[in-house]
């Protein structure tokens, strides 16, 4: 007896193999349209573009100035006939403000005119102290104007002449007028003023080359201080010289800077009791 043996696949695993081909390629082809539905669903990236905005800011320049004190007071000293006396005192807060913006630097200087002073009307003759003096001396040496009555009557009517420092012909009394041609005037009061009457008034100087200028030490109120310095002591030589108190150099100097000089004024002996004015002219540029 022969036996013969035939192999025979069982219809289970043939099922199943196929079974599980066909899952994975159904997975396979679900993932990919899932994905491609994705892909169609999501919006593609699209390239940056970009815009650009041109920002303008003007800024525009200023002045350059300066400021300074209204006023300003020397040391009292008495009237000496022997030698010449110092008084001293300071100018005050100068201020230098470049607000200009260019960088071209400036130098503030001040001029200073003479000391001057006009005195109180003296009587010499008459009854009637009525006359007042006025103005501001602008001569260059001191000396005595000497108002005399030419003709009598009230003021407006009344006239009178000068000798003196300068002459001058008859004139009619009245307010504020002109003694001369250096500045000094004459008012009248009311009174009825008699032939011969007189008075006398003096115009005085300090001369100004006596006086010498020290600025202080710089204040820095705004900027910055590099490039910017004081002037030195200086003693005029007459009413145009020209003294430096603050410098800015090219490319500095914007800001504003102070100084408040110290003054020194030496009185000439014999020097006629007054209250004597200069006025110092400060200058940027």
């Amino acid at each position: 007896m022969v036996i013969i043996i035939l192999p025979i696949k069982t219809p289970m695993r043939s099922a199943r193999k196929l079974f599980e081909n066909n899952f994975y390629k159904s997975s396979l082809l679900l993932t990919t349209a899932l994905l491609s539905s994705l892909l169609l669903l999501t919006p593609l990236a699209k390239a940056a573009t970009t815009a650009s905005t041109a920002v303008t800011q003007s800024v525009t320049g200023g002045s350059l100035s300066i400021t300074s004190s209204a006023t300003a007071t020397l040391t009292a000293v008495s009237a000496n006939a022997g030698s010449a006396q110092t008084s001293t005192g300071n100018v005050g807060t100068v201020t230098a403000t470049d607000n200009r913006g260019s960088g071209a630097g400036w130098s503030a200087t001040a001029t200073t005119g003479n000391f001057t002073g006009v005195s109180s009307v003296t009587k010499v003759t008459g009854a009637n102290s009525t006359v007042t003096s006025g103005g501001t001396f602008t001569g260059t040496t001191g000396g005595t104007y000497t108002l005399t009555i030419v003709t009598g009557g009230a003021a407006g009517t009344a006239t009178f002449n000068v000798t003196g420092l300068e002459t001058q012909g008859t004139t009619t009394t009245g307010t504020g007028i002109a003694i001369g041609t250096k500045g000094i005037t004459a008012t009248f009061g009311a009174a009825t003023y008699v032939t011969g009457d007189s008075w006398t008034v003096r115009g005085d100087i300090i001369p100004v080359t006596g006086l010498t200028i020290t600025p202080s030490a710089l204040t820095t109120i705004s900027g910055s201080a590099t490039g910017v310095t004081i002037g030195s002591a200086h003693t005029y030589t007459g009413t145009a010289d020209a003294t430096t108190l603050i410098v800015a150099t090219s490319g500095n100097g914007l800001g504003s800077y102070s100084t408040n000089p110290a003054l020194s004024l030496s009185i000439p002996a014999s020097t006629f009791a007054d209250t004597y004015t200069a006025t110092i002219t400060e200058t940027i540029q």
